[in-house]
């Protein structure tokens, strides 16, 4: 079975323009193996992408044997504008964000100095975790390859909890027009989709 994403979309108030990271994991499937992930960074545009004609390594996720009902998760992180820490979750995917600090570190001297720049990026790594690697969306569905795969189909995406919201920038003159304006968008809510592809 090999897995690819055909398109991805969200919905308000989550239709935004940044990166963010899809997970995806098939459960048991086949006897002896509990599970298989991947993640893929999307860009997305106004909380779309869409990778129908993209090359096959942008939107293949899985490739795997199944035997038996399998279970399929998705989790989303939300899209965020923050393009040089995408760059830095591509870079050391496996290692550790924090590992940049050690690398710029390890050449320096005095001693003293280089807890000084590890600092930084301790940081950035526990900003970029708390804001963008947190999914915030998720979508599963049951399969059975014995009754047949679809071609393709769509899984609801759901907020995996509660979060609010102001349409009104941050500033300490606006405190109060942003609380009257803030939202709250609960939890098990729909507020996108995503198309998947199967081909054996």
């Amino acid at each position: 079975m090999e897995l690819l994403l055909d398109s991805l979309r969200l919905e308000a108030p989550l239709d935004l323009s940044g990166d963010c990271l899809l997970q995806v994991t098939a459960h048991w499937p086949r006897p002896g193996i509990a599970a298989r992930s991947a993640v893929l960074t999307l860009s997305l545009k106004k909380g779309r992408v869409r990778l129908t004609k993209a090359p096959l390594v942008q939107r293949l996720l899985l490739k795997e044997k199944v035997e038996g009902p399998f279970g399929l998760h998705l989790s989303l992180t939300r899209p965020q504008r923050f393009p040089e820490l995408a760059s830095l979750v591509r870079l050391l995917a496996g290692t550790g964000i924090e590992s940049i600090g050690d690398l710029l570190a390890a050449g320096l001297s005095p001693t003293a100095l280089r807890p000084l720049l590890r600092e930084p990026f301790d940081a950035l790594a526990e900003r970029f975790e708390a804001r963008s690697l947190e999914p915030l969306l998720e979508g599963s569905i049951d399969l059975d390859p014995v009754a047949g795969l679809p071609a393709s189909l769509e899984i609801p995406l759901k907020l995996s909890r509660s979060f609010t919201q102001s349409q009104v920038p941050p500033g300490p003159k606006a405190r109060e027009q942003r609380k009257s304006a803030t939202r709250r968008y609960p939890k098990g809510r729909q507020v996108g989709s995503c198309k998947l592809n199967f081909q054996s």
